[in-house]
């Protein structure tokens, strides 16, 4: 059973607009917009605007536009009505969206039929669907490298 800490959820709602980082321990919310880098010690879903670099165990995009660079050490999930445009750097990349910017995983990327990449990717394995899109090198390193 998780304890009280791993409940702890900051929320950012739909009316606010922050101006500068953002920083937390606990797992974050995004309905707002920022416009600074946000960094948490958990999970953070996007679901406004953010304008700079997220940092996070695993982030989820949804019906959101980032501007910024990812780096998790878990998950990035992107829906498909969502847009990247920065670089990538995530264990796993689960994509619906469009990017635009490189991508790396250290293990898998999985790109949707709605996927749109405009950049290079390099991972261990990648999936694709038929009717995404993707311009741009691919290197698959596989687990033997």
């Amino acid at each position: 059973m998780a304890n009280q800490e791993d409940r702890k959820v900051s929320v950012i709602t739909e009316e606010t607009i922050i101006n500068g980082d953002v920083t937390t321990n606990s797992a974050l919310v995004i309905l707002g917009t920022i416009s600074g880098n946000v960094t948490s010690n958990s999970d953070v879903e996007l679901r406004g605007v953010v304008n700079g670099e997220i940092k996070a165990d695993n982030v989820n995009i949804s019906n959101s536009n980032l501007s910024g660079n990812v780096t998790c050490d878990g998950v990035l999930y992107v829906d498909e009505r969502s847009t990247v445009e920065g670089n990538i750097s995530c264990d796993q990349v689960k994509l619906a969206g469009r990017i635009k910017g490189q991508i790396s995983a250290k293990r898998t990327v999985e790109f949707m039929s709605t996927s749109v990449v405009e950049g290079d990717i390099c991972a261990e394995s990648i999936a694709i669907e038929h009717g995404a899109s993707i311009k741009g090198y691919v290197d698959i390193k596989g687990s033997n490298e």
